[in-house]
């Protein structure tokens, strides 16, 4: 399955860049959502993927298959009050994912999407170690 970058047929596509950090997210039109993350997590940089989450999520209407891949292979550390943050959106709209698939990060970063999980105590979630069997877990 090519990932949503690779289509043509994009319903939201959005970047973001401060503070020496950066994401994009992209959605297609079969709800495949992927965001790649770069440089040093921050306050700014939690707050503007919230703002592009909503703004995502009015784009897709009121979706509830959603499949999310998030990338955290060039992500740098996360302030640990973001995790509280990401934890209330996610358990808000929660009933929008069919499932989120996490790979790449440090053992920090990893440990922060595990606890943003938890916090918002979403269960259709996979931790993986590179892209390919995030992937797998997505289209299964």
């Amino acid at each position: 399955m090519s990932v949503p970058q690779e289509f043509e047929n994009l319903l939201f596509e959005k970047t973001w860049e401060g503070e020496g950090s950066r994401f994009r997210m992209s959605i297609d039109v079969n709800h495949y959502a992927v965001v790649r993350f770069h440089g040093k997590g921050s306050m700014a940089g939690t707050k503007a993927f919230v703002a592009t989450l909503d703004e995502g999520h009015a784009r897709l209407g009121d979706p509830n298959d959603v499949r999310a891949m998030l990338d955290l292979s060039c992500l740098h550390g996360v302030p640990l009050r973001a995790q509280l943050l990401l934890g209330k959106w996610l358990l808000a709209n929660k009933e929008h994912f069919h499932c989120i698939a996490v790979f790449g990060g440090k053992t920090w970063e990893m440990n922060f999407a595990r606890a943003v999980a938890k916090i918002a105590r979403f269960k259709n979630i996979g931790f993986y170690d590179d892209e390919a069997p995030s992937l797998t877990y997505l289209n299964s």
